[in-house]
């Protein structure tokens, strides 16, 4: 029989492999699924500041992606992850929504 601390690894494990799963399909971080996810929750949606915050550290994280790729000349992916920057711009839209 399975240990709750052993259940609870199973479950994250699983999550884990899905996120990766639907971050990689989606084109996105999987920190942009879970903070997407958050923002619909009916009983207490993420705050704007907080929004604010999550998307620019978002923003740091495609910016470096993108040079990452530049640096090592695989120029469609670097494309690719240069929208990410994009976070910014709803990073401000989300601060201007208060």
């Amino acid at each position: 029989m399975f240990s709750s601390k052993s259940k609870r690894g199973f479950l994250i494990k699983k999550i884990e492999e899905r996120l990766k799963e639907e971050s990689g399909e989606a084109g996105v971080l999987e920190e942009e699924l879970v903070l997407e996810a958050l923002s619909k929750t009916p009983n207490e949606p993420l705050n704007p500041e907080t929004r604010v915050k999550i998307h620019l550290k978002l923003s740091g994280k495609y910016i470096k992606r993108a040079k990452d790729f530049l640096y090592g000349r695989n120029y469609v992916q670097a494309s690719g992850r240069a929208w990410g920057t994009a976070q910014v711009v709803k990073a401000l839209a989300a601060r201007g929504r208060g």
